[in-house]
C-alpha cells in the first residue's frame, strides 16, 4: 500500500508539473522568436492569436526616404506587438467642414499578423496589400481586420504598411545614387519595394507564427490589387509568393519619362508654395541651375504634409491624388510594363484569382459634383433623366473597369500554357431586392453592389464599410452563408490553386475558347436568401463600342461625368466597348430590357441564325444591326411596327436592318 500510495504521489508530482508547464507555455503562446528579435501579441477575437505593429524595415526617413526599404535594426528584450502602428502620410477628407487635412507618419513600414489559437503549423499565409490609388489607407482600416479570416480559415492573416503618395512612387533623377540597392532605390518604385520587402521578411519569419512562407497567397481590392499585378511582373518578387487574388484591379502603369515629368512638377510647385520663387516658370530656371546635391537636399528638407500640399486631392475619389504609379523602371518593373502579361514573359506564373464588382462605379458617381448635390437634396429620385444618365455612367464605367482589371487580364494571361488556372468572378450582392425590405431607401440603385463592398464577405466579419449601413437581421441568412462560401473557395484556393471543393458551386477556370464559361457570379436569391452561384459566358472587350457609343444619345452627358476621372481607362474612348463573344445555343433570352444597350449586348453575343428571344421590351432608343438574326417580341405592346425587306422599326425607330423579327408570334418581315 505504501509503494502504490508513493507511486501515486510520484504521478501526481510529475502531472501537477505538466499542468504547470503546459499553464507555462499556454501563456507564452504569444512570444515568438524572429530574425530580428522576440515579440509578444495577445488573445484576439475569433478565436485568434494577434501581433500588430512588427517591424519589417527600418523607417524610411532622413536619408532613407526615396531609398529602397533596409532591414529592421535588431532589438533586445521582448517587444510588445498589440497595437496598430501609424499611417503613412496622406490626406484626410473632414466630410463635415469639406476640408482636407494630412495625417500619418513616414515610420510606417510595420505589418500584422494573425492565427488561429491552436497549435496548428505550416499553414497556409494570406497577404494583403490594402487600396486606396497608393495614396490613401493602411492596414488597420477595420475592413482589413484579418482576425475573422485567420479563425474561420485557420489560416495566418498579414496586412501591410507601405509608403504611399509622393513617398512610396517618385522618380526624381536628382535622388538617384550609388547607395546600397541603387538600382533598386533608383526605380522610384518605393511602395512596391516595400511590398517586396514585406514578403521577404515573412519568407524569413512567418514559420515562427506557424506559417508555411511556401505557401504564400498575395492578395488586394483596388490599387491592392493592381499593385498584386506588379508583383507578378516583378523578377524581384519571384519566389515570394504561389498564388495570387486581385479583387477590383487595373492594369495601371506609367512609364519612367511620366514619373520624370510629374516630379519635376512637384519640385517646382514646392519653390511656388515655399516662398523660393513667384511662379513655376521662375522655379524651372532656378532648379536648372541646381546641381542634383542641391536638388535633393531641397526635396528632404520638406515635411510630407509640404510634399502632399503639392497636390490637390480630391473629393469625387475621397482625397486620393493622382500621380504616375507604379514606374515601368527596368529593374522592379519591366521596361515595357504590362506588355508582359500579352508576350508571356512576366516572371510570376501562379494560380489567380480575379474579380470585380457589378456596380463598381457608383461608390464614385453618388460624390460626383453632377449627381452629389442632387442626392443631398433628394432632387435626384425626382428626376428619371437623372436616374437613367447614372444608371447608365454606373454600368458604362463598371463595365470598363471589368474589362481592364478582369477580362483583358484573363484574357492575355490564359493564352499562354505555362500560366495555371485563372478563376474570375463578379459580386453582385446588394445590387438587387437581396438586401432586404429594412435596407436603406434605394439603397440597390444609389451603391448596388459598388466598389469595396464584396471586403466583408471575403474576410468574413461586419465590419467598417457598408457594414453598419446594409447589414441587417433580414439579409443576414443570405450574406453570411454567401460569405461562408467565398472564404471557402478562397480556403481551397490557398491550399490547392483550385477553388473549388465538396459542398461548393463549381467554378469552372477561365479559357479562350469561344462559348466557354467565363467567370462565376457570387449573388443570393432575393426570394430565398440563399446563395445563388452561376457560371456567366459574358466575357467583355475592347472592341466595336463605336455602334453602341454613337446611338447612345447620353453617351456624351457620360463622358462629361468621367472627363475629369482619376481613373486613366476611364471612359472608354470609341475605339473601346463592351462586346459580348462567343456564341449560345439558341435562343439567347433576355428577361427584361430597360434600353436598347441590353438587347444590343444579347446581339452582339449572337452569331448568323441566332435567335434573340426577348420576353419583355421597354427601350426607346434606336438599335442598328447588320447581322442576320430573328429577335423575338413579346409582351403585347400597343405601338406602330413598320417593317421591310431590309429594316423593322418600332414607333418609328430603327430596330433591325438585316434578319426578322417576331412580335407576339407574329414575324414582321
Amino acid at each position: 500500500m505504501e509503494k502504490t500510495f508513493s507511486q501515486r504521489l510520484k504521478y501526481l508530482w510529475i502531472f501537477l508539473i505538466l499542468f504547470l508547464c503546459s499553464v507555462t507555455v499556454y501563456g507564452e503562446t504569444t512570444t515568438r522568436q524572429t530574425v530580428y528579435g522576440t515579440v509578444s501579441g495577445f488573445e484576439d477575437i475569433a478565436n485568434t492569436w494577434a501581433w500588430l505593429g512588427i517591424p519589417y524595415a527600418k523607417p524610411p526617413v532622413g536619408t532613407l526616404r526615396w531609398q529602397a526599404p533596409q532591414n529592421p535594426d535588431p532589438w533586445e528584450g521582448v517587444k510588445e506587438t498589440k497595437t496598430f502602428k501609424d499611417m503613412p502620410p496622406q490626406y484626410y477628407e473632414d466630410t463635415y467642414h469639406h476640408t482636407f487635412y494630412v495625417i500619418g507618419s513616414e515610420d510606417c513600414l510595420y505589418l500584422n499578423i494573425w492565427r488561429p489559437r491552436t497549435e496548428e503549423e505550416n499553414l497556409p499565409v494570406y497577404f494583403w496589400i490594402h487600396g486606396g490609388g497608393n495614396s490613401k489607407g493602411d492596414s488597420s482600416d477595420l475592413r482589413y481586420y484579418g482576425a475573422n479570416l485567420a479563425g474561420k480559415s485557420h489560416i495566418i492573416v498579414v496586412t501591410i504598411n507601405y509608403r504611399l503618395g509622393p513617398l512610396g512612387w517618385f522618380a526624381c533623377p536628382a535622388l538617384r545614387s550609388e547607395l546600397p540597392r541603387e538600382e533598386e532605390s533608383n526605380s522610384g518604385n518605393f511602395g512596391i519595394l516595400d511590398m517586396i520587402q514585406a514578403l521577404q521578411w515573412v519568407k524569413e519569419n512567418i514559420s515562427a507564427f506557424g506559417g508555411d512562407p511556401d505557401n504564400v497567397t498575395i492578395a488586394g481590392e483596388s490599387a491592392g490589387a493592381y499593385n498584386v499585378l506588379s508583383l507578378l511582373t516583378s523578377p524581384l518578387a519571384t519566389g515570394l509568393f504561389h498564388k495570387a487574388i486581385m479583387q477590383s484591379g487595373s492594369q495601371r502603369i506609367s512609364s519612367m519619362s511620366d514619373g520624370e515629368e510629374h516630379a519635376n512638377d512637384v519640385v517646382l510647385q514646392l519653390m511656388v508654395n515655399d516662398g523660393t520663387t513667384a511662379s513655376k516658370a521662375e522655379a524651372q530656371l532656378l532648379k536648372d541651375s541646381w546641381t542634383s546635391t542641391q536638388i535633393a537636399t531641397y526635396l528632404r528638407s520638406k515635411t510630407a504634409q509640404q510634399l502632399l500640399e503639392t497636390y490637390t486631392p480630391k473629393h469625387s475619389f475621397y482625397g486620393m491624388i493622382d500621380f504616375p504609379r507604379p514606374l515601368a523602371d527596368g529593374v522592379v518593373l519591366p521596361t515595357n510594363g504590362y506588355a508582359v502579361l500579352e508576350e508571356g514573359t512576366y516572371v510570376n506564373k501562379v494560380p489567380i484569382i480575379l474579380g470585380s464588382n457589378l456596380d463598381e462605379m457608383k461608390l464614385f458617381l453618388k460624390i460626383d459634383p453632377y449627381f452629389e448635390p442632387k442626392f443631398n437634396d433628394g432632387s435626384f429620385w425626382d428626376s428619371q433623366p437623372d436616374r437613367n444618365l447614372y444608371r447608365a455612367a454606373a454600368e458604362y464605367g463598371s463595365q470598363c473597369w471589368k474589362i481592364e482589371g478582369v477580362d483583358d487580364v484573363a484574357r492575355k494571361m490564359s493564352s499562354h500554357e505555362d500560366q495555371p488556372g485563372i478563376y474570375a468572378y463578379r459580386f453582385d450582392w446588394g445590387s438587387g431586392a437581396e438586401i432586404g425590405s429594412t435596407a436603406p431607401p434605394h439603397f440597390n440603385e444609389k451603391y448596388g453592389a459598388c466598389h469595396t463592398l464584396e471586403l466583408p464577405f471575403f474576410f468574413g466579419h461586419e465590419n467598417g464599410g457598408f457594414a453598419h449601413y446594409i447589414f441587417n437581421e433580414e439579409n443576414r441568412p443570405g450574406r453570411e452563408a454567401l460569405s461562408s462560401m467565398m472564404m471557402a473557395y478562397v480556403l481551397n484556393f490557398m491550399r490547392t490553386g483550385n477553388p473549388n471543393g465538396a459542398g461548393l458551386p463549381l467554378w469552372e477556370p477561365w479559357t479562350n475558347r469561344v462559348g466557354t464559361p467565363k467567370h462565376i457570379i457570387f449573388k443570393v436569391d432575393e426570394s430565398t436568401q440563399e446563395p445563388k452561384l452561376t457560371m456567366s459566358v459574358i466575357d467583355l472587350t475592347k472592341s466595336n463600342l463605336e455602334i453602341k457609343a454613337k446611338n447612345n444619345p447620353l453617351y456624351s452627358q457620360i463622358q462629361d461625368i468621367y472627363e475629369d476621372s482619376s481613373f486613366d481607362f476611364l471612359p472608354c474612348d470609341v475605339t473601346c466597348t463592351i462586346n459580348f463573344s462567343g456564341c449560345l445555343s439558341p435562343p439567347i433570352t433576355i428577361d427584361f430590357i430597360w434600353d436598347y444597350c441590353s438587347l444590343q449586348d444579347a446581339y452582339d453575343h449572337a452569331y448568323d441564325g441566332d435567335n434573340i428571344l426577348v420576353q419583355a421590351l421597354a427601350f426607346t432608343e434606336p438599335l442598328v444591326l447588320n447581322r442576320d438574326v430573328t429577335i423575338s417580341l413579346s409582351g403585347g405592346f400597343d405601338c406602330g411596327y413598320t417593317s421591310n425587306s431590309m429594316a423593322t422599326t418600332l414607333n418609328g425607330k430603327l430596330i433591325i436592318e438585316k434578319g426578322s423579327v417576331i412580335i407576339d408570334g407574329l414575324i414582321i418581315q
